[in-house]
């Protein structure tokens, strides 16, 4: 069992924008959720509800990979499950990705298209489109004429958080090529952290612009999880930590 400590942090920020989104829509009957959550379209509400969705179970699938890795609970080996789990949580990621990037777009922060090109070439994004969605037919570069540059990969090993995979272009220069998929999920969840910080920062400045008490609320619990993040702690440890400094803050002052 590896540590999921970046997948609670992301939890943490989903469910801080759902809290803060939900509460601004059911606060005023009279108004509608486009002019509450300073919507462009009508219909954008429905894509970041199932954005909101998608994040949400995609963390529960990320959280299991952790727990588990490719061999499952029940560690019987089997090769199926094994590929399974790969395709799993490759293609959640990937789901996730495009719904975190929603977000992003629907909460207009100002560097989308730089968002986007960043996330979207990180390595464990590219390990998906290369072994779970285009390993028969993948487009090396997409600017060579008629996208004639193409590769097929074939996974030659399955291991609890790594895999080994073929590149049949490239095998002479690159062998077998080993992935940590531990790791890769790592950086992949530090990047995504990184654009939910922003997402809710940009939300509640928007959101609440006229609510002084609502933005200084939803800022103190947002520094919470960034404090958490920063020490590699959990919110249940954060809490306490900024409780024992407070309260030590108060011996100190008598």
């Amino acid at each position: 069992m590896k540590d999921n400590h970046l997948i609670e942090i992301l939890k943490e920020y989903s469910s801080l924008y759902r809290g803060l989104v939900t509460e601004k829509n059911f606060s005023n009957h009279e108004k509608d959720t486009k002019e509450l959550l300073k919507l462009n379209k009508d219909n954008d509400w429905d894509f970041i509800c199932s954005a909101m969705d998608s994040i949400d179970c995609t963390c529960l699938a990320i959280d299991e990979f952790y727990k588990f890795g490719l061999y499952g609970p029940t560690k019987y080996h089997n090769k199926g499950e094994q590929y399974l789990r790969l395709f799993g949580i490759l293609n959640s990621i990937y789901i996730q990705k495009d719904g975190v990037l929603n977000l992003y777009n629907y909460s207009r922060v100002t560097d989308y298209k730089q968002a986007v090109d960043k996330i979207n070439n990180i390595e464990i994004i590219l390990i998906r489109n290369k072994l779970a969605s285009h390993n028969n037919n993948y487009i090396t570069d997409k600017s060579s004429k008629n996208n004639m540059d193409r590769d097929s990969y074939y996974i030659s090993e399955l291991h609890e958080y790594s895999c080994q995979y073929i590149s049949f272009k490239e095998f002479k220069n690159t062998g077998v090529i080993d992935v940590n998929l531990h790791n890769k999920i790592d950086e992949y969840l530090n990047n995504v952290i990184y654009l939910m910080d922003k997402i809710c920062e940009k939300s509640i400045k928007t959101i609440y612009k006229n609510n002084k008490k609502n933005i200084e609320e939803y800022n103190k619990k947002l520094g919470i999880i960034k404090k958490a993040k920063e020490n590699g702690v959990n919110i249940e440890r954060q809490l306490s930590l900024e409780h024992l400094s407070q309260l030590f803050g108060e011996i100190k002052q008598d």
